[in-house]
C-alpha cells in the first residue's frame, strides 16, 4: 500500500516478531539475509527503547546501527521521552502492555502487574473498564535497570 506508515506499537510488535524470526533462523542455523537486516534496522531505529532489548535484531541491523539505538535509547530514558510521545500528544503508543513489557524485562506479566500496581512504572495507568495496564517504555527501563542493580547485589 503506497504511503502507508506503520504505527509505533506495531513497530514494536513487528521488532518483538522479527527477534524471534531472528532465534529460530539461528537455531537452524540460517543467517539473515539482505532484506531482514533491512528491516532489523529500520524497526530498530524506528523503536530504539524496545530494540535496545533485543540482541538478535540488533545484530542483523549492523553495528553502527545497534550503536546509534543504543545511544538514541539512552538519550530518550535520560530524558524521560517515549518513542514519539512528544510528537503525539495523548498517543498510547508510547506504552506497552504487560505482554509486551514482560517480554522486554524477561519476566513473567504477573511480575509486570505487581510491580504496576506498586506504583514502580512512573506514568502507567489501569484502564478503568478493560483493567489493562499501560506502561511506558521509559518507566519499564528504569524499572529494569533498578531491577536488575537490586539482583547484582
Amino acid at each position: 500500500m503506497p504511503g502507508a506508515r506503520l504505527e509505533e506499537r506495531h513497530a514494536r510488535k513487528a521488532a518483538i516478531a522479527l527477534e524471534r524470526s531472528l532465534e529460530l533462523s539461528r537455531m537452524n542455523h540460517q543467517p539473515p539475509d539482505a532484506d531482514v537486516c533491512e528491516t532489523a534496522a529500520l524497526l530498530a531505529v524506528a523503536v530504539p527503547l524496545t530494540a535496545k532489548n533485543l540482541p538478535l535484531l540488533l545484530l542483523a541491523a549492523g553495528p553502527q546501527t545497534a550503536r546509534a539505538v543504543k545511544v538514541q535509547a539512552r538519550r530518550m530514558a535520560a530524558s524521560g521521552l517515549d518513542c514519539g510521545a512528544a510528537a503525539q500528544p495523548g498517543s498510547v503508543a508510547a506504552t506497552l502492555t504487560t505482554r509486551e513489557a514482560a517480554r522486554i524485562a524477561g519476566v513473567t506479566g504477573q511480575a509486570i502487574r505487581a510491580a504496576a500496581k506498586a506504583g514502580r512504572f512512573a506514568g502507567a495507568r489501569k484502564d478503568a473498564v478493560t483493567g489493562v495496564w499501560r506502561i511506558p517504555a521509559a518507566a519499564l527501563e528504569e524499572w529494569t535497570e533498578e531491577r536488575r542493580c537490586r539482583l547484582a547485589g
